[in-house]
């Protein structure tokens, strides 16, 4: 039958409805069971378009819906409201809606905009082997909620061209036990003015690389952005950002810490290779095994009142590597409200080639190009 024919004689859960090759264009609200499996003959050879919307609706939550081997194009707009989703060969020129507790599984998904490729709100996501591209102004990948959150695993996903690559928000403090979260694995987050973007949730970024497209007049921003939360960054490299490889802050004084930790990354270019600023005694940044190069102001600019661990004594094979263009290798910015965290600890770390002898240095101490202390509360152990 035709698609369109659904409307009248609706498929049921357990139905296969296989799509011949053509063109499907419907012209009204497309109301679809839950639990059905749509099959084109090829992402190349059956396109669904049309101005109307393509939604699974309500239905039991174990049921689930499989969309595979073909194309939509716009103004159609699939929705998925509640239930389980599976994608698998299909490229889309419009977003996918995921939805009020919904689970999708998107596999070899190839979305070319202008517009978000995904959108999770209070559900959950897998995204693998897939391509989202040129969004525009808008999220390669958003995430959001006010109940639960949502919640993502990227793994060999390509997003190339967007606002931000990933967004991710949820519920403020003092919800922060219902947050979402977001790992991002063995990925390519290219040209996104902001490769990731996370407001009170957890992410984990690993074996991803983040970078400008030296072919484009378009520059990004920052690699990775959070406003709260906290960030795991392991064995990643971000290069050329106009701004910063990592920026974390806080949005307000009410909001719990933001912890940023990174291993084995390598950040290259900007202005300030990782700037930790505007946080407070919750909050804390831990840099193991790293290198931080080619920045113009500071390869690690730090502020607020945190715990600051750049390496210690207990964690001598684990040393960083930090070198400049200009400015300071290591400029601490702190100024203090509570006693606690005087200290950065940095021992066996290099700035701009120079392993410092085991000493303590309290600010305010300013020696270029290796580092720069602001306070007289502050101080670096080396």
């Amino acid at each position: 039958m035709n698609l369109c024919d659904l409307e009248f004689d609706p498929a049921q859960p357990g139905d296969t409805v296989q799509l011949l090759a053509g063109v499907y264009e419907c012209s009204s609200f497309l109301d679809l069971n839950d639990g059905i499996t749509f099959e084109g003959a090829g992402r190349d050879k059956t396109l669904i378009q049309g101005s109307f919307v393509f939604l699974i609706a309500f239905g039991p939550a174990t049921a689930t819906t499989t969309i595979r081997d073909l194309t939509f194009l716009a103004p159609v707009l699939p929705d998925v409201l509640v239930g389980n989703l599976v994608v698998e060969r299909v490229t889309s020129t419009i977003r996918f809606f995921i939805g009020n507790g919904g689970n999708a599984r998107f596999d070899r998904y190839a979305f070319e905009g202008p517009g978000t490729g995904v959108e999770v709100e209070n559900a959950s996501a897998e995204i693998a082997n897939s391509t989202i591209r040129n969004c525009g102004g808008s999220d390669g990948i958003a995430l959001g909620g006010t109940q639960s959150g949502a919640h993502a695993t990227l793994d060999n996903v390509v997003i190339e061209g967007c606002d931000r690559g990933v967004f991710l928000t949820g519920p403020q403090f003092p919800f922060s036990q219902l947050i979402g979260s977001v790992t991002i694995a063995n990925s390519k987050l290219i040209d996104n003015r902001i490769g990731v973007f996370l407001s009170d949730g957890t992410a984990t970024v690993q074996n991803t690389e983040i970078r400008d497209d030296e072919t484009t007049p378009q520059i990004p921003e920052t690699g990775i952005v959070t406003v709260n939360g906290d960030v795991n960054v392991v064995g990643a490299r971000i290069s050329g950002q106009r701004f910063a490889g990592i920026a974390v802050s806080l949005s307000s004084f009410f909001d719990p810490g933001a912890d940023l930790t990174v291993s084995g990354t390598v950040i290259d270019g900007g202005t300030v290779g990782i700037g930790f600023g505007g946080t407070d005694e919750l909050s804390s940044l831990h840099v193991r095994s790293s290198k931080i190069r080619g920045q113009t102001v500071a390869a690690v600019a730090v502020g607020g009142d945190s715990t600051i661990d750049l390496s210690s004594a207990d964690t001598p094979d684990d040393p960083n590597v930090f070198s400049t263009v200009s400015g300071f290798a290591l400029s601490d910015g702190r100024t203090f409200v509570s006693p606690f965290h005087k200290y950065i600890d940095a021992t066996g770390t290099r700035l701009n080639g120079v392993v410092f002898p085991t000493q303590l240095l309290d600010g305010p101490v300013s020696l270029a190009p290796y580092f720069r202390i602001a306070s007289s509360e502050s101080g670096i152990r080396f």
